[in-house]
């Protein structure tokens, strides 16, 4: 059995959907957001799961200049402030490479994104990574995270303080859906190859 872990609901939407067509098996949990709803909510799910391997989707912010809005990330560690840095599980089907950092607030401006990537060499951010690898490392089941990069490491969040941000919101939102949609048909490959 596998199953598959996200913050939010619609998260899991594209691929859940996907997966329903086929008759796949699978176990379905959103643990909520930030990293301690993600480690309660996932180890509730693991414990009554007992999957064979969890795979942890969802939206993340790039880092690297690589890391541009649009692309998938499957990292094969994720770190966080304090605690030791958690290798992932690599899957066939995806090549994996680099490093998430997982935080307690989304970094707002494109300094402090900056600053993430020098001070942990990380690659992506995002804030239930980590706890959901300490949670699958504690209960000895493979965790792969398969994230979608909704925004670069130039860009800023928007805020309600700053009307000029405004605009941003409704290409975030696109970008949202886009890769909810992206991770569905990303998923949908992996999971191919391994059910």
């Amino acid at each position: 059995m596998i199953l598959v872990l996200a913050a939010l609901p619609w998260e899991l939407a594209g691929l859940r959907r996907r997966a329903g067509r086929r008759g796949w098996p699978m176990a379905w949990a959103v643990t909520g957001m930030g990293p301690q709803a993600a480690a309660s909510g996932a180890r509730r799910a693991v414990r009554q799961v007992r999957p064979s391997r969890v795979l942890g989707i969802g939206l993340c912010g790039g880092l690297a200049p690589f890391a541009a809005p649009g692309s998938l990330a499957v990292p094969e560690e994720v770190v966080a402030a304090r605690g030791a840095p958690c290798a992932l599980a690599p899957l066939a089907a995806l090549s994996s490479a680099g490093r998430m950092l997982s935080v307690e607030r989304p970094l707002a401006t494109a300094a402090e994104k900056a600053q993430a990537h020098r001070m942990y060499q990380a690659d992506w951010v995002d804030q239930e990574g980590y706890a959901w690898a300490s949670v699958c490392q504690a209960e000895q089941v493979p965790l792969t995270l398969m994230r979608w990069v909704l925004d670069g490491p130039e860009e800023g969040l928007p805020t309600w303080r700053d009307l000029r941000s405004w605009s941003a919101s409704l290409d975030l939102v696109r970008r949202a859906w886009q890769g909810f949609e992206a991770l569905g048909e990303v998923g949908e490959a992996v999971l191919c190859k391994l059910l």
